[in-house]
């Protein structure tokens, strides 16, 4: 036997539709457990948190052939000179509220910063009142900022310190002493 489809003038599609914070309406709440550590990708949009509490200055090591931060202590930045940089971190989050942390290198000692950095810190700024994406132009030697069209939502941001998200974004990645196999690798002794 076949079940005949009826037309109803009363069905509304929209009454089935799944809205975007569906996680919401199914009693499930979105736990935090990875924050990535990295400039965002060229067709991600994202805001940048306006809270001074959401930015840290630290020591970063880069491991170019693990594609991987680190932090680095006071003591294993003193031994490591330029190998390791003073950056801030800036809080993120990307249209799915995604936590992430965006590295900008701190201004040399002469308080020139290299253009790719600073084009990189005023896409921050405009992201943290519009969602925005950022491009490579690498003829013009910057980031070029993009701000999205769209009347987008409100970004929804973490409901947890720097320090937690910190821990978060460089659990197992922390250099805190000059015995490090990473430090004595960068150095030649290994």
């Amino acid at each position: 036997m076949t079940e005949a489809i009826t037309t109803n003038s009363s069905f509304d599609i929209n009454a089935y539709r799944i809205t975007q914070a569906y996680g919401e309406s199914l009693g499930s709440r979105k736990i935090i457990t990875v924050v990535n550590v990295g400039k965002p990708t060229k067709g991600r949009f994202f805001r940048a948190s306006d809270d001074p509490g959401h930015v840290a200055n630290v020591y970063i090591w880069e491991d170019k052939t693990e594609g991987t931060y680190h932090l680095a202590s006071p003591e294993v930045a003193a031994t490591l000179g330029s190998l390791v940089r003073p950056t801030s971190l800036y809080l993120a989050v990307d249209r799915a509220n995604n936590p992430f942390l965006i590295p900008v290198p701190l201004p040399s000692d002469n308080g020139t910063r290299n253009p790719w950095h600073q084009s990189m810190l005023n896409a921050i700024d405009v992201a943290k009142t519009d969602w925005v994406r950022v491009e490579a132009d690498k003829s013009a030697g910057i980031y070029q900022t993009f701000v999205a069209l769209g009347e987008l939502p409100d970004p929804t941001w973490p409901d947890m310190s720097m320090d937690e998200l910190l821990r978060l974004a460089f659990g197992g990645r922390t250099i805190d002493d000059t015995d490090h196999p990473k430090v004595q690798k960068a150095l030649g002794r290994v």
